[in-house]
């Protein structure tokens, strides 16, 4: 398979990161350009998973550290390099907070919304604490998946390479968790 993936030509962006990546090989300082390009979304889905800012920016610090050691070592797969910082920053977040309690949902960072009316921000604003509590409630691999998908936007093949999953377990793995959240949501007060 991964023969297949070799053949499949590459998008401009991807041939760009992938000439970014090689520059970052042989001299360390290009890694800046892929720091650039890419530390708001893993900072962004630290945060989702952490919920407070200096542990985020802990995580990213930690999580471009190991890239930049590691560099060397990362193989061209046809996922984006996201993909690989996703996984280190997946793993960085696991050792970190395996035996630490989560913080509460209430702490967590508020969304912006783009200035609705009173009533609509009120509404939206429940409805966005319901859904934050129901992701909070799944299992940290569910949580992990509705994250990437619907937070960071990525496909499932990449979700799967971050995860070590196959695109057919993630597929499954999201289908749970939007299950679970569905009962949730309909039912938020009664028996889960």
């Amino acid at each position: 398979m991964e023969g297949d993936v070799a053949l499949m030509p590459l998008s401009q962006s991807q041939a760009r990161e992938r000439q970014m990546v090689e520059a970052a090989r042989v001299d360390p300082l290009a890694f800046e350009a892929l720091y650039e390009r890419h530390v708001d979304a893993i900072f962004s889905y630290a945060l989702q998973r952490v919920r407070d800012h200096a542990a985020a920016e802990d995580v990213v610090s930690e999580t471009f550290r190991r890239a930049l050691e590691n560099i060397g070592r990362y193989e061209w797969r046809g996922v984006p390099f996201s993909s690989w910082l996703y996984r280190i920053a997946t793993s960085v977040i696991a050792a970190r907070y395996r035996y630490a309690p989560q913080i509460p949902l209430d702490d967590a960072p508020e969304m912006e919304d783009e200035d609705p009316g009173p009533e609509e921000a009120l509404l939206v604003g429940e409805r966005k604490r319901e859904l934050l509590t129901a992701v909070a409630a799944l299992p940290p691999e569910q949580q992990q998946v509705v994250i990437l998908r619907y937070g960071h936007d990525l496909p499932n093949k990449e979700i799967g390479y971050i995860m070590d999953r196959s695109e057919g377990a993630v597929k499954q793995l999201l289908r749970r968790a939007l299950a679970g959240l569905q009962r949730r949501l309909d039912d938020p007060g009664g028996s889960r």
